[in-house]
C-alpha cells in the first residue's frame, strides 16, 4: 500500500483484520481466465484500492491509501 500520511500507516495496522478480510472476499471472487491478462490485474489493483479506502473511509474518515502495488502474483 502506498501513503504519503505517516499516521495513516498506523491505521492500516489498526483496521488490518477488516482490510484483509475484505480483500480476500475480494480475491476469492476473481475469475482467473480474467486475471490472466494485463488488464485483468490491473482492474483488481484497482479495486483492491477501493476495498482499502473504503475500510479507512469507514474507520477513520479518510481514505488515507494513494496505492497499491502487487509485487507478486501467485494463482492456484
Amino acid at each position: 500500500l502506498g501513503t504519503r500520511d505517516t499516521a495513516m500507516v498506523e491505521h492500516v495496522k489498526e483496521h488490518r483484520p477488516a482490510i484483509r478480510n475484505n480483500l480476500v472476499m475480494l480475491f476469492s471472487s476473481q475469475d482467473p481466465m480474467t486475471l490472466n491478462t494485463r488488464e485483468g490485474k490491473e482492474k483488481l489493483r484497482e479495486e483492491t484500492l477501493e476495498e482499502v479506502q473504503k475500510v479507512l473511509l469507514e474507520e477513520t474518515g479518510e481514505p488515507g491509501v494513494d496505492n497499491v502495488f502487487f509485487t507478486s502474483f501467485v494463482m492456484q
